[in-house]
């Protein structure tokens, strides 16, 4: 991450600021970037997958930073999602979901919903349908580095200010 450290003495400087406050600003610009960062992600792969937000956005864990470790981060899961979270309808001859239609497929109407699909022309066996988590979701995943780092420095900007009294509480 590229910080303009002297940029952040300055400001530190200037708000005669102690070493535990800094601490705690740290902290809370982690943080509130780390959500930010977490829901421009979901906002992302739901574009791509076409899959409810929230159900994303589960799938997406915060570790928070505190004072002790300085550290936090976001883990994403990337097994495949079940077709009934995105858009899909039954047809005549099977199921379309995401665009793509599947023959010889359909909903269960009990308990949880699933699609199923025959594999070959018997009855058994069958599989579910489910919507794949590609690689590229993985690059958009890891392109959003550089949004971290501009969301942290003005973050961190704020909460070095708020701490200062430059800023309303």
């Amino acid at each position: 991450m590229s910080l303009d450290y002297r940029d952040i003495e300055r400001l530190v400087y200037t708000l005669q600021v102690s070493g535990q406050d800094i601490n705690k600003a740290v902290v809370r610009a982690i943080n509130k970037t780390l959500r930010t960062v977490r829901n421009h992600l979901a906002r992302k792969l739901r574009d791509e997958t076409r899959v409810k937000l929230e159900y994303i956005q589960q799938r997406m864990k915060i570790f928070r930073a505190n004072v002790k470790d300085m550290k936090g981060g976001i883990s994403v899961v990337t097994r495949s999602f079940p077709a009934t979270l995105g858009p899909f309808y039954p047809t005549s001859k099977g199921v379309n979901v995401n665009g793509e239609s599947y023959e010889r497929a359909w909903v269960t109407k009990k308990g949880y919903k699933k699609i199923f699909q025959r594999v070959g022309k018997d009855r058994y066996p069958i599989r579910e349908i489910r919507i794949p988590f590609h690689d590229e979701y993985v690059d958009i995943l890891s392109r959003e580095v550089q949004v971290f780092e501009k969301k942290f420095l003005s973050n961190l900007f704020y909460e070095l200010k708020k701490i200062g009294g430059l800023y309303d509480k």
